[in-house]
């Protein structure tokens, strides 16, 4: 790898690592999942891969889990999927930004990758209960069509990729509304 500062490649390592230490501080559980790869290396949108947070990065995208190996949620996300359009995951990401904001909850939103799609953050001062996030998951659904629920009602695996961490088809989770703090 290249030391020059003006090379893709060590930008998006910085990015990597910054992202690395932000799902070091707030993963729920001692490892994420990694990105399986196709025949030819390319990242695919499965995370079967066990990787800990105490050793370096991973060399494909990674996941974090929501909930704590006991099954309680420690964060929440809206993963918004631009499945229907990048503009309605946008407009799902204003509407439930606009509601948490009225109600005086910090978030973070992030573009969650090159495709248009949206991550609502929250990180929680206390688990809950996995029964309570999966019925807020169905009734969010019912008001944000591009909801993606199964990371919020799967206490096992569910997972959602941190912000700053690589997109499978390019790019990273960068944030547009919020901190990182």
């Amino acid at each position: 790898m290249s030391s020059d500062p003006e090379d893709p490649t060590d930008a998006w390592a910085s990015a990597a690592g910054d992202a690395w230490s932000l799902t070091a501080r707030i993963s729920p559980r001692r490892v994420v999942r990694a990105a399986a790869v196709d025949a030819d290396g390319h990242p695919l949108n499965a995370y079967p891969l066990v990787h800990p947070v105490a050793a370096a990065r991973p060399w494909t995208p990674w996941a974090v889990h929501l909930a704590e190996a006991e099954g309680r949620y420690r964060l929440l996300c809206a993963d918004l999927d631009a499945k229907i359009s990048a503009e309605a995951a946008a407009a799902d990401a204003a509407r439930l930004s606009g509601l948490l904001s009225e109600l005086g909850i910090r978030h973070l939103v992030c573009a969650s990758g090159p495709t248009g799609g949206r991550h609502v953050w929250l990180g929680l001062c206390e688990s809950v209960d996995a029964e309570v996030v999966r019925a807020l998951a169905y009734l969010l659904k019912a008001w944000l069509p591009t909801l993606d629920v199964a990371p919020l009602v799967n206490p096992t695996s569910g997972c959602v990729r941190p912000p700053g961490v690589p997109h499978r088809l390019g790019g990273s989770s960068q944030v547009i509304a919020g901190s990182v703090s």
